[in-house]
């Protein structure tokens, strides 16, 4: 698995999954290959790499840590948190994620 998390770093893969694509690989194939012939490869769920890595593992270091110590977090908070971190990371105004109901959801799971 360590050599997935160096090139996917938000992919997280586990034994077990990988275990299941490899034993079910004709399956996927098969399905693959049905989704191309009807045209519907557009509804196919991508992963997608957070633009900063960093910033996010700073925020669940942080997350984990007020979580222990019984801090109340909340979306509004780990907004702030977030931009806290990307101004130590030096992360430009104008390459900053938009902190959306959407990462934030994303980052909660």
């Amino acid at each position: 698995m360590a050599h997935f998390d160096k090139i996917y770093l938000n992919l997280r893969l586990k034994q077990l999954i990988i275990s299941d694509w490899v034993q079910n690989e004709a399956k996927w194939w098969k399905e693959w290959a049905d989704l191309q012939s009807s045209g519907k490869t557009g509804n196919l769920k991508q992963t997608k790499q957070t633009e900063h890595p960093q910033v996010n593992k700073m925020l669940e270091l942080w997350v984990a840590k007020a979580m222990a110590d019984g801090i109340h977090v909340t979306g509004e908070v780990l907004q702030q948190k977030w931009h806290k971190f990307a101004d130590l990371e030096n992360i430009l105004q104008d390459e900053r994620l938009t902190l959306s109901e959407g990462w934030l959801t994303a980052f909660k799971r």
